[in-house]
């Protein structure tokens, strides 16, 4: 499937497309990075569905939005692939992704990482005026809502390639908040308090603001890849049971095994 320019992606359906785009490169490649493009398109086809069906106040603003966000995993991605400057946030990310002996979760969380915790303020704040900008928050929870209710089909198909994780979590444990300080609910909500401040700061608190979150975002990056010693422990355990075919499970996450 061909890539598209940048500036061609301009609906849900582009997005899904070139997220179809990156997950056929990564399966041909034997690359990681398609774990996350998996789940992303599951999460982007939720979105629209809900956009068709009229749940958000204003159908062509969050498709604008949905664009906007993708549109920087698609440069942090094609940048990478091409060996050209990215953020240093995505860069730690995505050069992670050739770490053999990390699990599904970990190659998940170390892209939701940036994209949630940077990605997602940045697009936001520049989609309105400092004095709109709270009018997009009834959508923004529409959005995090859909994603809530996504992840649970989504864990199950993490855990049908990693059958120790599943027992960890029928026991009530949260992996990914008990070994790599991560949580899902925690990131979306500080994303909406950093594109807020982004949203009034001028371009030189702006400057400033993302170089912050960078940081942020790599170190939070380090404790995915490394948790402390019982969450290598951890990791070692859940690795020995889980799917070892990078096709295998990037079909797995997309839900299409058949190809």
């Amino acid at each position: 499937m061909k890539d598209l320019n940048q500036n061609e992606i301009t609906s849900f359906d582009d997005v899904i497309q070139e997220l179809n785009s990156i997950i056929e490169w990564s399966v041909q490649n034997n690359s990681r990075i398609g774990f996350f493009a998996a789940i992303y398109k599951n999460m982007t086809m939720r979105i629209k569905t809900a956009a068709d069906a009229g749940e958000f106040q204003d159908k062509a603003r969050i498709e604008k939005l949905d664009v906007t966000f993708a549109k920087r995993y698609f440069a942090a991605v094609d940048n990478y692939r091409n060996n050209l400057d990215i953020t240093p946030g995505w860069a730690f990310a995505l050069e992670n992704s050739k770490q053999k002996f990390t699990i599904v979760l970990q190659q998940l969380l170390l892209s939701m990482n940036p994209h949630i915790n940077m990605d997602l303020p940045i697009a936001t704040s520049g989609m309105c005026t400092p004095e709109q900008i709270v009018f997009l928050y009834p959508d923004f929870l529409k959005i995090n809502a859909i994603l809530a209710s996504a992840m649970i089909q989504i864990e199950k198909q993490i855990f049908s390639v990693s059958p120790v994780l599943s027992l960890a979590s029928k026991s009530g444990m949260k992996v990914e908040n008990k070994f790599f300080n991560f949580s899902l609910s925690v990131a979306r909500c500080e994303s909406w308090s950093l594109a807020c401040q982004l949203a009034v700061a001028d371009e030189k608190k702006k400057e400033a603001l993302v170089l912050q979150v960078n940081d942020t975002v790599i170190g939070l990056g380090k404790k995915i890849v490394s948790p402390g010693l019982l969450g290598r422990i951890a990791i070692f355990i859940i690795g020995i049971f889980e799917f070892k075919s990078i096709k295998k499970i990037i079909r797995t996450l997309d839900n299409n095994t058949s190809k």
